[in-house]
């Protein structure tokens, strides 16, 4: 599991999600897997049937989701065009567009207007990345599209914190 220290900053945090997404591109599924926290950490106690980071994310779920294009399920494609997808790089083409859809945010922080501070002690996040995962076209084009993955950061240990995948779907 990837761990980086609660002191990162937006830069930092923007690096270790570009790291994952390389991972992603390279079809590395056990390892991006391998990457994210899992339900077994400590704080791992979902309110609700919709509150599931982090969960167990296996190198085949995750090529799955991606493939089908946001939906669950067997490796099958996606529903409108049964096109089996595939993740990209972060092209020169379209670090702009991609950059500009990798967006960070800290909880308890003078910004957040969703959170009280009171509260900080007791959430095990610290905040949340939503981030746009790139796709290959037909003919092995780098695009930025719709399929978002949802991250958030959790506390680990005194100093730390760690990447939990909420989920990837279609925004």
């Amino acid at each position: 599991m990837r761990i980086i220290s609660r002191d990162a900053n937006l830069d930092d945090i923007r690096a270790a999600i570009r790291e994952w997404i390389a991972i992603l591109a390279q079809e590395r599924f056990d390892e991006a897997a391998y990457w994210l926290a899992t339900e077994d950490a400590e704080f791992f106690e979902p309110s609700d049937e919709f509150d599931a980071a982090p969960r167990t994310w296996s190198g085949n779920k995750l090529q799955a989701i991606i493939a089908n294009f946001g939906i669950g399920g067997d490796l099958r494609g996606d529903v409108i065009d049964g096109r089996i997808h595939v993740p990209a790089p972060v092209s020169p083409a379209i670090v702009k567009d991609f950059e500009q859809h990798l967006r960070v945010h800290f909880f308890y922080g003078p910004d957040d207007e969703f959170n009280d501070p009171e509260d900080a002690d007791l959430d095990p996040r610290v905040g949340g990345v939503h981030v746009n995962i790139p796709l290959k076209s037909i003919k092995g084009i780098s695009y930025v599209n719709d399929l978002t993955a949802q991250i958030e950061l959790f506390k680990h240990g005194q100093q730390d914190m760690i990447f939990g995948l909420r989920n990837i779907h279609v925004m």
